[in-house]
């Protein structure tokens, strides 16, 4: 899971502090700088989330679906390799999320 919290962090910073190929990538989407700057957040917050067990299961939720986001976009513009490997996060981390809530449900359930 820590991999998955630096990649969303490494990714999150890149978009806020407008790295340009981020900039024009997510330009040609409509992203202007301050949603790219509010998107890169998102994703620094989700990150910071996931490190901590009561708040994994929004953390990760939040960013499996930015980087769903992502992925859609990388695939729409004919970037398969990048795009089939931003799935491939987003689905490991809606497993981390998935087995989260699983083990928080059985958490509550013997209390």
């Amino acid at each position: 899971m820590a991999v998955l919290v630096l990649l969303s962090m490494v990714s999150g910073a890149a978009k806020a502090l407008l790295v340009p190929e981020d900039v024009e990538f997510f330009g040609r989407y409509g992203f202007g700088t301050m949603a790219l700057i509010g998107f890169g957040a998102l994703q620094l917050v989700g990150g910071l989330l996931m490190v901590f067990a009561r708040t994994r299961v929004p953390g990760s939720s939040l960013v499996a679906i930015t980087f769903l986001v992502s992925s859609a976009l990388l695939l729409h513009s004919g970037s398969l390799a990048m795009g089939t490997v931003s799935l491939l996060v987003t689905a490991l981390v809606g497993a981390v999320a998935f087995q989260s809530l699983r083990t928080g449900a059985n958490t509550n359930a013997e209390r």
